[in-house]
């Protein structure tokens, strides 16, 4: 970790082990390494807990405010790119990406 990089505190964004977590606690004693309790925020993972000693996660490092966890322009898609996106045709026809992720009525199970 480096000396530049922004405070570690709870709701701070961090990226460990190749995903991206939320700080929920930093837990720190005189002369203790730092207990770090993480929540993933990454889709695959969302709400998986890990507790890490941070001093010894090999590429530990927190995300400075306003800035993207993988990309290194935070700036998003304009909203008529991210529309283009978002109702494109999937490999099947009459298939967008909204109409793939829509979820099914309370009652069809």
């Amino acid at each position: 970790m480096s000396s530049e990089s922004p405070p570690l505190a709870a709701g701070t964004l961090v990226r460990v082990r190749q995903r991206t977590f939320l700080v929920e606690s930093v837990l720190t004693a005189p002369e203790a390494a730092s207990i770090v309790s993480l929540a993933c925020v990454d889709d695959d993972a969302q709400g998986h807990r890990l507790d890490v000693i941070w001093e010894a996660e090999v590429d530990a490092r927190v995300i400075p405010t306003g800035k993207s966890a993988i990309r290194p322009n935070p700036t998003p898609d304009d909203p008529k790119t991210f529309a283009a996106y978002l109702h494109a045709p999937l490999s099947q026809p009459g298939t967008t990406v909204l109409e793939k992720h829509r979820c099914a009525p309370q009652g069809a199970r």
